[in-house]
């Protein structure tokens, strides 16, 4: 489904995941993302969670360096698709304190180091994000707990669909 046709479909609240699948390496992240995906067999090798802003659509994530706020639209064309998690009908992202949490982490670091430890254990709380561990610690202030997985993008979109969801696949346009 192309971006411009499925976006009326994404709400505040709903995880997005890449899969960064590009036959070809522009730079060293995209090297490094290849060698985690293959290090861990995994379909995707990030996630984030939207937010809403007016009508523009956001994404809330855990990148290098830092936790950043940036445009959905810009993900859609940078990486050309993405994973669509709807769970929006499950929580109330804005209104029960999940947005204010996620938004009080935008700048605060990320760790390389964390999200190769995510593969092989679960991670503690700390100050340092990694971009599971960070979807995860917002859904649970949004009242859906997946705490219980490793903190990888595989993982959570597996729990995801454990529990009902879809996972939709979005196109650039």
């Amino acid at each position: 489904m192309k971006y411009s046709d499925y976006r009326s479909n994404i709400k505040a609240g709903d995880v997005i995941a890449t899969s960064h699948r590009a036959p070809w390496y522009k730079s060293w992240y995209d090297f490094k993302i290849a060698v985690v995906r293959a290090a861990t067999k995994s379909t995707y090798s990030h996630v984030g969670i939207v937010a809403n802003w007016g009508g523009r659509l956001m994404v809330l994530e855990a990148v290098e360096p830092f936790v950043r706020i940036y445009p959905l639209s810009n993900i859609a064309n940078e990486v050309g698709e993405f994973y669509h998690i709807p769970i929006h009908s499950k929580i109330d992202f804005e209104g029960c304190g999940a947005l204010d949490f996620a938004l009080s982490k935008v700048g605060q670091p990320y760790s390389q180091i964390d999200a190769v430890r995510s593969v092989f254990t679960r991670l503690k709380s700390d100050s340092r994000w990694e971009c599971a561990e960070y979807v995860q610690s917002c859904l649970k202030e949004a009242g859906v707990d997946i705490s219980d997985v490793k903190s990888t993008p595989e993982e959570v979109v597996l729990a995801l669909q454990k529990m009902g969801a879809a996972c939709i696949l979005v196109e650039k346009d």
